[in-house]
């Protein structure tokens, strides 16, 4: 079964309550929460029960289904940690942090929680094996720290996922293959403008699908990394296609809020998001 979602912070920044009742307004099933900005990771790791509570009731008024808890890297005492970080494996407040927000994630009814793996700063300057070692030991970095995440997240009943990007070291997709085979139960949140923009082919993108359980939605192009809907390259109906053929089954969340380009091009969030879902859904029943 498909379930059609959208991201907390597609229509900008409002009350909890008013992004909720939006939301459900324009049909959807499910919500992505973000803890960046609904509701803080301050907030979650001050008091679990209470805020799950708060999301919980939310999620009841407007009979939306909590879906993934977009949580990103952990913040802790003003530091943000993402997986590749050495300080992740041997920091003791890491793994505490990690399960009051899982405790918050299972005790509110969500489905998942989407984490961080990270990216390194290689200097300019560094050859190119310097760089590669700072790689290697990133992403040796990230098994172990995923491989608890993973683990944590799992004996609350919940998936762990994190978003391969273009920004990460799994930029590329062999490597976030070979992440997924390194790291048992470790799922991916696909959103795959982030290969087309590099240039990377569907084929090789879609690989990934055995680990996906949750995708992003929008278009994009080469070197862009949202679009209109109009003008956009990747293309969803092999992607609907492959989906039918391989009996897949999970979320799509639209995902498309518009920045300062988005605005200066006279883009509107609400089309965007409105008129992805429609095509999904066209395509969904042109091909079943």
């Amino acid at each position: 079964m498909i379930k059609y979602g959208c991201h907390s912070e597609n229509f900008g920044s409002q009350a909890p309550e008013k992004i909720f009742e939006f939301i459900h307004m324009l049909g959807f099933d499910n919500i992505d929460v973000s803890a960046r900005t609904l509701i803080t990771q301050e907030q979650i790791i001050q008091n679990p029960e209470q805020s799950a509570r708060f999301i919980r009731e939310l999620g009841k008024k407007y009979k939306l289904t909590l879906d993934e808890l977009f949580l990103s890297s952990l913040s802790i005492d003003g530091e943000n940690y993402t997986a590749v970080m050495e300080t992740s494996i041997s920091n003791d407040k890491f793994e505490q942090h990690f399960h009051k927000i899982c405790r918050f994630a299972f005790e509110a009814g969500f489905r998942s929680i989407m984490g961080a793996v990270g990216g390194i700063e290689a200097d300019s300057h560094s050859s190119d094996n310097i760089k590669e070692e700072l790689n290697d030991k990133a992403f040796a970095n990230a098994v172990m720290v995923l491989n608890k995440q993973v683990h944590i997240a799992n004996e609350y009943g919940l998936v762990f996922s994190v978003e391969p990007n273009r920004h990460s070291i799994l930029s590329e997709p062999e490597k976030a293959l070979l992440m997924a085979k390194s790291v048992p139960n470790l799922n991916y949140t696909l959103d795959i403008l982030h290969f087309h923009t590099n240039g990377y082919s569907l084929e090789d993108t879609m690989k990934l699908l055995p680990y996906t359980k949750h995708f992003h939605i929008r278009q994009a192009k080469k070197g862009i990394g949202k679009c209109n809907v109009s003008e956009g390259e990747i293309n969803y109906d092999e992607v609907v296609k492959l989906l039918i053929k391989e009996q897949w089954s999970g979320s799509m969340a639209m995902e498309f809020w518009c920045g300062e380009n988005e605005y200066k091009a006279g883009i509107n969030a609400v089309e965007q998001n409105i008129v992805m879902r429609y095509i999904i859904k066209e395509l969904f029943k042109k091909y079943m």
